[in-house]
């Protein structure tokens, strides 16, 4: 199974929460694991884990904007991912602060009964923002 490519944009000054839906079995049950790093291969202490909290939706509604229509009800487990914003502003942000911080990070999950897997993988960026 290849991974799905999934960038995840965040920004200075605020928190974090989104979400990354998969579609179809119910996961709600599975080992999660994310890590946010400055390069791919890095090794060590990773920048970042964001608490990762699955929930299945037997009922999931969702809008395609490839199709432009609405799709669902299907069976969707739900993965929040929250990261505090003293988290993101503790980052190694660079010297010109008009620029993102461009990291990367995955996903793996670990179904019961299954092997763990790398689900979605991509860049992290993290944009400076406006508002202070």
């Amino acid at each position: 199974m290849t991974a799905a490519q999934l960038d995840i944009a965040a920004y200075k000054r605020v928190p974090l929460a989104d979400d990354v839906v998969f579609v179809g079995p119910d996961y709600s049950g599975a080992a999660f694991a994310m890590q946010i790093r400055q390069h791919w291969g890095d090794t060590g202490a990773a920048l970042l884990t964001p608490a990762l909290t699955p929930t299945f939706d037997p009922a999931y509604t969702y809008y395609d904007p490839r199709r432009r229509q609405t799709i669902g009800p299907v069976p969707a487990t739900i993965v929040a991912i929250a990261i505090p914003e003293a988290s993101i502003e503790a980052l190694p942000f660079a010297a010109d602060e008009e620029k993102p911080l461009e990291l990367v990070y995955d996903i793996h999950i670990t179904p019961s009964g299954e092997t763990k897997r790398v689900a979605v993988a991509g860049q992290f960026i993290i944009y400076p923002g406006s508002t202070i």
